[in-house]
């Protein structure tokens, strides 16, 4: 059966190279263009060389060679998939050191190489958020960023997007920093505590006892006792392996999503209530 130049477009998307996107990150990042302030061509990848020492992230780096020499040393055992992320990461966060005119012809090349790393990510089901400060790539979790835009309405924004940043692509077997992330939304979700314990809404919809919901009474029990919170002999993972811990955090990350869009939950149940009465 004969395509339509859009289908054979969206088929494309659906089967990239990661190695010739890698290339075409360098590509951009090494193309001339004329840059107004220099009177002369000139590339993201010169333009990133001059200004590297002002670059905030630079650590003990010297120069973009040294930096990228380290980088391809340390991803030698990553999936491209990572690498690709990684390299792209690295260059959105150079980049943003730079002093941009908007408008620019520095401008239009800078918004080209990351609307290019905006559609590969999109295509691999991920997608770039900016947290501290940071322009990173996560997961496109669609409850996590329901979840996340719940937060943001009685927290600070920074804080609620700890919730996106448990997706980022480093966070596979790190188990510690998976750790710190659910102890920020351990600690974001305690004064809900009370609240939702108090909501007919919700406590017609999930199982009570004592009169506390059990589903957000279990989740903090996970949150106190399951190595997150507190360091005692109380306890409960420290016997496990590094990937059974990681496996109970992903569980309890759910779980936390679930109390979060419960709020969500009780708010249209009420609105219901209301309209049909």
């Amino acid at each position: 059966m004969r395509k339509s130049y859009f289908e054979i477009l969206e088929e494309s998307s659906l089967n990239l190279d990661l190695s010739k996107e890698l290339g075409k990150l360098e590509q951009i990042i090494h193309e001339p263009f004329w840059v107004d302030d220099m009177r002369a061509n000139c590339s993201l990848y010169m333009l990133i060389e001059i200004n590297f020492k002002d670059y905030r992230n630079r650590k003990h780096f010297l120069t973009i060679e040294e930096l990228i020499d380290d980088l391809l040393l340390n991803s030698k055992k990553l999936s491209i998939k990572e690498r690709y992320f990684l390299m792209a990461e690295m260059y959105l966060d150079l980049l943003s050191s730079l002093h941009i005119i908007r408008g620019s012809r520095l401008d239009k090349q800078v918004r080209y190489f990351s609307e290019q790393v905006q559609i590969v990510s999109n295509a691999m089901g991920h997608k770039l958020i900016r947290s501290n400060g940071r322009i990173i790539i996560v997961e496109d979790n669609v409850f996590a960023n329901e979840a996340a835009q719940v937060v943001t309405e009685f927290t600070d924004e920074k804080e609620a997007l700890s919730i996106l940043e448990y997706n980022h692509f480093s966070n596979k077997g790190n188990i510690e920093r998976k750790k710190e992330i659910l102890k920020k939304i351990a600690d974001l979700l305690e004064p809900w505590r009370k609240p939702f314990n108090k909501c007919d809404e919700l406590k017609g919809l999930l199982k009570v006892n004592n009169d506390k919901i059990q589903a957000l009474e279990r989740l903090f029990y996970m949150y106190n006792k399951f190595n997150i919170r507190h360091n005692n002999e109380e306890q409960k993972l420290t016997r496990l392996s590094n990937r059974e811990i990681e496996s109970w955090y992903d569980k309890i990350y759910t779980m936390s999503l679930f109390v979060i869009l419960g709020k969500d939950v009780a708010q249209i149940l009420a609105d219901f209530n209301e309209f049909v009465d």
